[in-house]
């Protein structure tokens, strides 16, 4: 093999690989806290999570629940 064939070879093998990289998923990332369930975002990605501080839409009842955005069946 040449030089130039190694050289090609070699960089489709690396795009390759990182595009295999770049579609796995990344995990739960933690993107903070939110006053109120109405106050989470409205597109969130997969994988992106929140706490929401408090119960209803006003006040400070605490509530601390947890949400984290997922696929399932390939629809967010």
């Amino acid at each position: 093999m040449d030089i130039l064939s190694y050289a090609m070879a070699k960089n489709s093998a690396s795009g390759a690989i990182d595009e295999a990289i770049a579609s796995l998923p990344k995990g739960i990332i933690y993107k903070g806290a939110v006053n109120y369930e109405n106050n989470l975002p409205n597109n969130p990605s997969a994988g992106d999570a929140y706490t929401v501080l408090y119960r209803g839409t006003s006040g400070e009842e605490i509530n601390g629940q947890e949400y984290v955005w997922g696929k399932y069946n390939n629809v967010n």
